[in-house]
């Protein structure tokens, strides 16, 4: 089983930056990054496709924006 390690972005870093470096992080290290990105939590092992891992983000954040919304 792989070590994980967590990291954290500074407000202002694109999505797609973060999933790059956590990738490259992966391969430096041979572990999966975990992160929390605007609410949503994200896995990133060192063979994933940033634009999955960006298309995986967008649907779990647009799963979770329909949580919060209450009808009244």
């Amino acid at each position: 089983m792989l070590e994980e390690i967590k990291f954290r972005f500074i407000a202002g870093t694109a999505i797609e930056e973060a999933i790059q470096v956590a990738r490259t992080a992966a391969r430096i290290y041979s572990c999966i990054v975990k992160f929390r990105f605007n609410g949503v939590n994200m896995e990133v092992c060192s063979s994933d496709d940033i634009n999955e891992k960006v298309t995986e983000y967008m649907s779990k954040l647009k799963g979770s924006k329909k949580c919060l919304i209450k009808k009244t």
